[in-house]
């Protein structure tokens, strides 16, 4: 039995803006991609050089929190474009939570 790729445009499936024209298959992709990229970030500020006061900031928990959620929630995903398109949001707005972080550790600027 073969599986057959979701090639529909997002907008077939009701899906507007950024994700209107793409594939299913690439929006499926894109969420498991800006997963591992905020995962990567969230690992080097850790155990980067200033780890140790990313780690007690008061919002370190509850970033690690939803990290975890969604990453339950992508790996149940599927090839499900509608919920992808959704959970690729949510971690747009958690690396922006970090941004802040980032900002809140370091104000004269760390990369992360």
């Amino acid at each position: 039995m073969s599986r057959r790729i979701d090639d529909r445009l997002g907008k077939e499936l009701g899906l507007t803006g950024r994700h209107a024209d793409v594939p299913a298959f690439q929006i499926v992709n894109d969420a498991h991609d800006r997963f591992l990229s905020l995962t990567s970030r969230l690992i080097s500020l850790e155990y980067g050089p200033y780890g140790d006061a990313f780690k007690s900031h008061p919002s370190w928990p509850a970033i690690d929190i939803e990290t975890s959620g969604l990453a339950g929630r992508l790996s149940a995903l599927g090839s499900d474009a509608v919920r992808a398109a959704a959970l690729s949001e949510e971690i747009r707005r958690l690396d922006e939570t970090v941004d802040g972080l980032v900002i809140a550790v370091n104000p004269e600027g760390l990369p992360g």
